[in-house]
């Protein structure tokens, strides 16, 4: 888990239609979704943070 001003955390919804979700909470406690990511036709499977200059970058296989 990363933080930056508050936490994200990457999750999946597995399906025909698979997204790519970004979660953030600002205590850690209570999530609400932040970013959703498709990609028509491909598997976004494996997502990963990298911070880094106090920006948050998604990376996922597609």
């Amino acid at each position: 888990m990363t933080t930056i001003g508050s936490y994200f955390a990457p999750a999946q919804k597995v399906s025909a239609k698979g997204a790519v979700l970004v979660l953030s909470s600002p205590d850690a406690k209570v999530w609400t979704e932040a970013y959703r990511l498709t990609v028509p036709g491909h598997d976004t499977r494996g997502p990963h943070f990298l911070a880094f200059d106090e920006k948050l970058f998604l990376f996922v296989g597609a």
